[in-house]
């Protein structure tokens, strides 16, 4: 439902596709044309009313259709259409590119994916959903070459704990409540509704997601039926160059929902990490960059720990030992010609069993965590046990605390 993934793309387009033009390019009329020509491009279109309409390829705008009375047409949705009647169609390519979502829209990140649900009843106590997707979460290659399952901070136990494949889809286990407010008119039980994004508040008895810029599908579905709204083109590449960029709708992985619930209920907790901080060898007496995260509580850390490690290790001031961050503060800032800065605040002092204790630790646990971040050529540490490490470099601790605070004015709060 986002304009980045959703929007029109003549690449990897051929004869016998189906898609949507628009008559100009503000213009209220749309029709559901054929495709024709060769198996790697087309020549024209042709509407279900028979009307032929010439496509002409430019380098300025990508290409031109014009119909029979010169008319101009734009290509207006690109990706496969589920099997329904054309006003269904247009119906359906206005939710999916967000034009059917009501004013005022919310701001969404450019580069997130259609977030879909499956409304499965409605009673007096709320509305309840599944979500849906093609796809379970992400899948990357580990270090033995193997496909391992994750979203951003979950693995894959945490993802098919809550989640279960039904038919060709990924749907969540239990429903899961909305917030009416955010809801347009027509959401009844069977109804699909698509969004940008979503929040997840936990609350004391309940868990409440809310969606935003949402639109109702037309047709009905169940959780058997639901692939039958996000069809995938025959999976082949008819450009190289271009491959299977309009073969199906990517949608939002069902983890984003976990994942989000799971940044709400760290967000209960006080933002703060206790790192590793060990010696720079070339100024083994200063401040240094390189930082382990070795635990932490809050949001901050878990919704991008990448993100807060490389702020902890380009500050130039942790000193060598066991730090305790806190009060961490993601900021980030616009200016009037439109550069982009962002940064975060923390204080930082050395940290004493008291913070071990306060992190549920001791002197073993604390040398475990450390040897996580031990290089190859930390000779002087690897032949240590792990109480012998963590009482090492907790040695390395200077008495004294210090401060870090970047010095900014007030800037909006960052959550990866």
């Amino acid at each position: 439902m986002t304009l980045h993934s959703v929007r029109p793309i003549y690449n990897d387009l051929g004869d016998g596709d189906e898609v949507i033009l628009r008559r100009g390019f503000h213009e209220k009329v749309f029709k559901v044309v054929t495709l024709k020509g060769s198996h790697r491009n087309f020549t024209h279109a042709v509407a279900e009313d028979g009307t032929r309409i010439e496509f002409t390829s430019s380098r300025e705008d990508w290409g031109r259709f014009t119909g029979p009375s010169g008319e101009q047409w734009t290509l207006y949705y690109s990706f496969p259409l589920p099997d329904m009647p054309e006003a269904d169609r247009i119906s359906y390519a206005h939710a999916m590119l967000g034009e059917a979502a009501p004013y005022p829209r919310h701001p969404t990140n450019w580069w997130e994916n259609p977030i879909a649900f499956l409304i499965e009843s409605i009673k007096e106590d709320g509305l309840f959903a599944r979500m849906a997707s093609h796809e379970p979460g992400y899948l990357t290659k580990n270090e033995d070459g193997l496909d391992e399952l994750h979203y951003k901070a979950l693995r894959e136990a945490d993802i098919l704990a809550t989640f279960g494949k039904v038919g060709d889809m990924w749907l969540s286990k239990q429903a899961v409540k909305l917030d009416p407010t955010n809801l347009p008119d027509g959401v009844t039980p069977g109804k699909i509704v698509i969004a940008t994004s979503l929040d997840v508040v936990i609350g004391d008895e309940t868990t409440v997601t809310t969606l935003h810029n949402a639109a109702v599908l037309p047709g009905q579905f169940t959780p058997e039926t639901v692939a039958d709204a996000f069809p995938s083109r025959r999976d082949d590449s008819r450009n190289a160059a271009f491959p299977k960029l309009n073969r199906r709708v990517r949608l939002e992985p069902v983890a984003r929902w976990k994942y989000a619930a799971e940044v709400s209920r760290h967000s209960q907790d006080s933002d703060e990490a206790l790192l590793v901080v060990f010696p720079d060898p070339e100024n083994p007496n200063g401040g240094s960059e390189h930082v382990g995260i070795l635990t932490s509580r809050g949001a901050v850390v878990y919704s991008d720990p990448s993100y807060a490690h490389e702020e902890f290790s380009t500050c130039g001031e942790l000193m060598p030992g066991i730090v305790h961050a806190t009060d961490l503060k993601p900021w980030g800032y616009q200016s009037h010609e439109g550069e982009w800065d962002s940064g975060m605040e923390f204080v930082d002092a050395p940290a004493s069993e008291d913070t071990l204790a306060h992190f549920g630790l001791d002197l073993a646990a604390l040398g475990a965590l450390i040897r996580d971040h031990l290089d190859e050529d930390m000779e002087d540490y690897t032949g240590m046990d792990d109480l012998q490490l963590a009482r090492r470099i907790m040695s390395l601790n200077k008495p004294a605390p210090s401060k870090h605070a970047i010095e900014a004015a007030p800037l909006v709060a960052r959550l990866g």
